[in-house]
């Protein structure tokens, strides 16, 4: 009978924790944004 609500909270923690991989994800994407920037203008010279 603890079948049920062990599955209903591995759905929550699965949803959790693509939620935070993507801000993860996209909070990096920000972070190396300048230093992508600078490398560029680093080559380009």
């Amino acid at each position: 009978g603890e079948a049920a609500p062990r599955a209903r909270s591995d759905g929550w923690l699965d949803v959790f924790r693509k939620d935070m991989q993507s801000v993860l994800l996209a909070e990096l994407d920000v972070r190396f944004h300048p230093i992508e920037g600078l490398l560029a203008a680093l080559r380009t010279r």
